[in-house]
């Protein structure tokens, strides 16, 4: 029988040996007739070629298929096994140039078979279009995972009992899966837009890969001495996160948008915001999974960040009104903005630290820089005692005890009924916020008094007070009015 027709008809040994008999015949003729018989002698060379080439890929085929006709391809494992071995065995024994010599060894088109059964696998797997089913991916991925357990316990428990130890079967098929589904992730990932379709992708690469499909107890031990990570490209996972991370943001502010600027946006803010803190103490898996805690934590950072950076915009943004109807002559005689303001204040003042109280302290103090009101007829009295009774219920919600004597450091001035004695309480302005310079004259004429030779003293004194006390007013920890703009005419 022809070899073409055994290779054809799987009877695969037999095939084989008489290559290796065709082989040893042409080699003998090669010898013996080598210049008289050259053109026969290479019409037998390329048939050769062409016989292995046949044989080699039959093998793949049925390798190829192993998984999947398990019953059908079993018995034809064995001679399969038998002939990669010999053909390696002989290849490393004769010269390149003589005939059969294919690229690569039988072994690597061997594990390349395998792959591309592992492929074929992961491409049968049922993958529903968006939009046919909302959850196309969650079903897809579902089916992936059990797909590739069921298949890795095939070669467990049968497959590999068709090769000799060598083959390393089961490894073989664990690493192609890795490389396969990390391809097949990377086309998936193309299709994703939605935010539960991104985080349904990234939870199965992140903890359902390797806990629940490569874990599987039905793999053990023998996963134990493999790898559990899918391979992935390079800075793919860490972009998917970032796609993740920026959806959420926009899916965030879109669904926020509607209950701008009610109360309830803030408290939706918060909720995020805390939920995601908790979600940082991960104590628990510091010891079993390191590097994924570090990377997660510093993940949740960064969006903690962003959130929080976006609801301390909004609430500059929601109370700009109130804080620039402060110090002036309708503030004198209602409390209805400074109410608002404080409300607002009260509402982040526990989740937010010194950066947004020294926010509100210095723009409620900066509108005395202002000049937008100047106190007539011992209206400066009425202003001080306004000021410290707002200060005292603005204090209780800060933190940094540094702020907590500006609203009595400025009143002491204000409510002076002699101006004479303004001087003698510039002391502790002084000692408090060294930085204080021309903003006294600000203050000076939120009191009523705009110029004349006791102003020109008071300011004299603030300047012999800088000398005496010698104060640093570039200590940064307690710079207040150093960046307020002043737009009474100091001159």
């Amino acid at each position: 029988m022809q070899i073409n027709k055994l290779i054809e008809m799987e009877v695969l040994e037999e095939a084989h040996l008489n290559l290796l008999s065709l082989r040893q015949e042409f080699q003998q003729e090669q010898q013996q007739y080598a210049e008289d018989l050259s053109v026969e002698l290479a019409k037998k060379e390329k048939d050769l070629n062409l016989l292995y080439g046949e044989l080699r890929k039959k093998i793949c085929h049925i390798v190829r298929d192993s998984n999947s006709l398990p019953s059908r391809n079993k018995a034809l494992l064995v001679p399969v096994a038998r002939i990669i071995q010999e053909e390696d065995r002989r290849a490393e024994d004769r010269r390149a140039e003589e005939p059969g010599r294919l690229p690569d060894t039988w072994m690597e088109a061997w594990r390349e078979a395998v792959g591309e059964g592992v492929k074929a696998k992961v491409q049968s797997v049922h993958l529903e279009k968006r939009e046919q089913n909302a959850s196309w991916l969650a079903v897809h991925l579902g089916l992936l995972g059990k797909t590739i357990v069921e298949d890795l316990e095939n070669v467990k428990k049968e497959l590999r009992w068709s090769y000799p130890p060598s083959f390393k079967v089961f490894s073989t098929y664990v690493r192609s899966y890795h490389q396969v589904v990390g391809q097949h992730l990377k086309k998936l990932e193309i299709q994703v837009t939605e935010l539960k379709d991104l985080y349904a992708l990234l939870d199965w690469i992140i903890n359902r890969y390797k806990e629940r499909i490569m874990g599987s107890l039905s793999l053990q031990p023998d996963m134990q001495a493999e790898s559990s990570d899918v391979q992935l490209e390079e800075e793919f996972l860490k972009q998917l996160k970032e796609k993740y991370c920026s959806r959420f943001e926009s899916e965030f502010r879109r669904h926020c948008s509607a209950l701008r600027p009610q109360p309830l946006w803030t408290e939706y803010h918060i909720t995020y915001i805390n939920s995601f803190a908790c979600l940082q103490h991960m104590e628990s898996y510091q010891d079993t999974c390191p590097g994924e805690v570090e990377g997660f934590k510093k993940e949740v950072k960064g969006l903690n960040v962003r959130l929080m950076q976006s609801l301390e915009d909004q609430f500059k943004d929601d109370v700009k009104p109130y804080l620039r109807r402060m110090m002036t002559r309708k503030w004198l005689t209602n409390d209805e903005d400074f109410e608002q303001l404080y409300r607002r204040t009260e509402q982040l003042s526990q989740t937010f630290t010194s950066r947004l109280h020294l926010h509100v302290v210095k723009e409620y103090v900066g509108q005395l820089m202002k000049g937008n009101y100047s106190c007539k007829n011992r209206k400066h009295e009425k202003a001080a005692a306004k000021i410290r009774h707002q200060w005292n219920q603005l204090r209780d919600l800060f933190e940094d005890m540094w702020l907590h004597s500006v609203g009595d450091d400025l009143s002491s001035i204000i409510e002076q009924k002699n101006k004479t004695d303004i001087k003698n309480h510039l002391q502790p302005l002084v000692e408090h916020y060294p930085d204080i310079r021309k903003h006294l004259v600000a203050v000076l004429y939120f009191r009523g008094l705009l110029r004349g030779r006791e102003h020109q003293r008071i300011l004299q004194r603030l300047a012999a007070l800088k000398k005496e006390l010698n104060v640093d007013s570039s200590d940064k920890s307690r710079l207040l009015f150093g960046d307020m703009q002043v737009t009474v005419n100091t001159d």
